[in-house]
Order: C-alpha cells, then structure tokens, then sequence
C-alpha cells in the first residue's frame, strides 16, 4: 500500500516498511511527509523619484537656425550662437537650461513562501511511487 492507505489506516508500527518505503518517515498520517509551504504577504513601499528635463526654446532658433536638439548631439554651450530669442544655456537642458520635472514612483509588492511546521498545517506524503510490503 502507499501512504493513501494509511490516511485511513494509521497503522504506522513498521510492520509493513521494507527497503523503499517507510511509513513513519514518509507518510503524514504516521507523522512523517513533509510540511506544506504556505504563501506569506509582504508588500514594501519605496518611493523613486525621477527628475527629467524639458527644453524650454519652443520654436526659437540660434543663429545658424539650429534649435535645443542640435545642443543635445552637440553640447557646444559657449553661448557664441546665442542671439535676440534664444539661449541656449538658458533654454536647452545639455546646456544646462529647460525645466527640471519630477515623478515618483511608489510601491512594490513580493510573495515569498514559508514553510510552516505545525501540527494543524498541511503535509504531503514523501513516498513517491513507493509502496509498503
């Protein structure tokens, strides 16, 4: 028989163990098996702030016509193209103008499990495909 058997039958004296199968140390209902592992909660919250920048030259353009996205390929801030509508280390952000803007991002959960030993907790049999004699 196989622990099955002795969920119903807890004759768990060894008499029927041999080489494979050993009622005591396998079988739940003869306090063998193993404990179930349950699932546990734990949620922690953390808080990630993100700072990004906006370019602030809208339409303006320096005066080769090149606006805060050429700045960003080429950081060259010296203020020498600057002219009547647009600065750059005022209104690009790789010059170090534009806006700064902040978002947060907050929570985050995980599951763990845990195996608990108690006597009301769930068990399974370690028995496998053995069987008693």
């Amino acid at each position: 028989d196989d622990c099955g058997y002795y969920d119903s039958n807890p004759d768990c004296g060894g008499l029927w163990d041999d080489s494979d199968f050993t009622a005591s140390a396998m079988c739940c209902a003869c306090g063998g098996g193993e404990p179930a592992a349950t699932m546990t909660s734990s949620t922690s919250t953390e808080a990630t702030t993100a700072t990004a920048c906006f370019d602030t030259a809208g339409d303006a353009t320096d005066s080769y016509e090149d606006s805060c996205s050429y700045y960003d390929a080429h950081p060259h801030c010296s203020g020498m193209w600057d002219d009547s509508d647009f600065t750059a280390s005022a209104m690009c952000c790789a010059c170090g103008g534009g806006t700064q803007s902040a978002a947060t991002t907050t929570a985050s959960t995980s599951m763990e499990a845990t195996t608990t030993a108690t006597a009301s907790a769930a068990c399974f049999d370690t028995a496998g495909n053995a069987t008693d004699s």
